[in-house]
């Protein structure tokens, strides 16, 4: 794993600027890269690029297909798959709407779909990627049809009954090759973007949840590796146990996974999922890494996470298979929240970066493992994640008790984001990133995401790229010896 000095930027591809309502694989991603150049920065991460149903990128219906939303307009004008520019309705500028936004992306790839004639570059991908692309496709056209979750479909679409499915194929061929055509569009937009961010000398952190939705395509064709009902419903769901924050804990609610099933049939699903994000970043944020040592688990049906249990996972099995198929694994672990001396063993003996926080450091005293004098090397500092408030919005949102330990770190504050980016630029922190906001220094509105609410999430854009910026930024790279 090359884990040099470096340094970079958060941002979702949405966030970025763009006339046709959010963000995408355009000139806008281009130009935000020729950004990191100038800043001398070398890395970006983005979160899940795959297909979300709604608005968040952690709920996704395809632990593999990539979200049309991120598909570029002028590329696809480019590539003559649209005859003509197309009417663009009025978007809000600095707001994804995500709803009015998909809908125009997906009118206009129905479009470029009539102008497609598939040829051998297209058939190589679909057929490199059948082992996933064909159940996603099947998935869709399903879900177009009943538009209903899939355990509330007709039993032979829930039951994938090999007759019926035959039939189905046949009668919405177009469907179908439409969907495998969105997706080859995707990825070679996505391949585009990645050797032009190479040629600029910018490595991409892709983003993983650790579990996958339970309406997905996923749960619907491989209904043996979860822990599921016979009626496709969850027999268990995920989560974290009580603690000193939530007396009640987190239901997430996804499905938990058949270790045993998947062990037996030799991780392939694994090997797959991850096969194609080592393929499509140079390193992988996994979310909530330590439920490959162990996960709560919960019965389905309670509303708390209070009768949950902890049950291990063979994470070291899983990974070795993954460093012998592959001959590398540039994971970078998210270990956040209460990670026992066991659960760091494990991260450790597989060699993982994991995360430090920089707005976690300034409380519990001296010994807090989120201050910089405590890392060690092999971790990533982050001032702070799309889970966090921005720079700003935090610093003022302080206690009076929190910002006497900040200044104590600090010294008299100027500029809180410039001096908490020096702060994590000078750690021994391997990577040392930042949201997009806090270089913007902006306030509590343009917050990512305020995890356990429901409204006003993953919506922020960023209305144009701050070059004017840049020159700061390189001078704080070449001083903390970072790139």
């Amino acid at each position: 794993m090359d884990l040099k000095r470096r340094s970079g930027i958060i941002l979702h591809p949405t966030a970025l600027p763009s006339p046709y309502g959010a963000g995408d694989f355009g000139p806008g991603a281009r130009r935000f890269i020729d950004f990191l150049a100038a800043s001398g920065m070398s890395l970006w991460q983005v979160l899940p690029l795959q297909h979300s149903a709604f608005d968040s990128p952690y709920d996704c219906v395809s632990s593999c297909a990539g979200h049309p939303l991120m598909i570029s307009v002028e590329d696809l004008l480019e590539k003559k798959l649209l005859r003509r520019k197309p009417a663009v309705p009025r978007f809000p500028a600095g707001k994804l709407l995500f709803r009015r936004a998909i809908s125009f992306k997906n009118k206009i790839l129905k479009e470029a779909f009539q102008n497609f004639i598939p040829g051998a570059f297209f058939d190589a991908f679909c057929l490199q990627n059948a082992p996933w692309l064909d159940d996603y496709c099947d998935f869709m056209t399903l879900a177009g049809k009943y538009r209903l979750p899939w355990t509330k479909w007709p039993l032979w679409a829930r039951m994938r009954k090999d007759k019926q499915m035959a039939e189905m194929r046949e009668k919405n061929r177009g469907d179908i090759l439409r969907h495998k055509f969105v997706q080859y569009v995707f990825f070679s937009q996505w391949n585009d973007l990645r050797l032009y961010a190479r040629k600029k000398g910018i490595k991409i952190i892709g983003d993983m949840p650790m579990f996958v939705s339970r309406n997905s395509a996923d749960v619907w064709a491989r209904k043996e590796l979860f822990l599921l009902k016979k009626n496709g419903k969850p027999e268990f769901i995920s989560g974290v146990p009580p603690d000193y924050f939530s007396k009640n804990g987190q239901v997430w609610g996804n499905p938990v996974y058949d270790w045993k099933a998947m062990k037996k049939n030799s991780f392939t699903w694994w090997k797959r999922r991850l096969g194609l994000a080592f393929e499509m970043f140079d390193f992988v944020r996994i979310d909530h890494f330590r439920g490959f040592y162990s996960y709560w688990k919960i019965p389905a049906g309670n509303k708390t996470a209070k009768k949950g249990k902890w049950t291990r996972v063979p994470g070291l099995e899983l990974f070795a298979e993954i460093k012998k198929t592959f001959q590398k694994a540039p994971v970078i672990a998210e270990d956040l929240g209460y990670i026992p001396k066991p659960v760091k063993k494990f991260r450790l003996k597989l060699g993982f970066p994991g995360m430090k926080i920089l707005q976690f450091a300034f409380s519990f005293g001296d010994k807090n493992q989120f201050l910089p004098s405590n890392y060690e090397k092999n971790c990533v500092v982050y001032t702070g994640t799309h889970d966090n408030d921005t720079l700003i919005g935090w610093y003022s949102s302080s206690s009076p008790y929190c910002r006497r330990i900040i200044r104590k770190h600090l010294g008299e504050i100027t500029n809180i984001n410039t001096q908490m980016m020096e702060l994590a630029m000078r750690s021994k922190a391997v990577f040392a990133l930042f949201p997009m906001q806090d270089i913007l220094e902006l306030g509590s509105k343009a917050r990512f995401n305020t995890p356990g609410t429901w409204r006003g999430n993953w919506a922020w854009r960023m209305e144009e790229i701050p070059f004017g910026k840049a020159r700061g930024i390189k001078k704080l790279c070449r001083l903390a010896r970072r790139r």
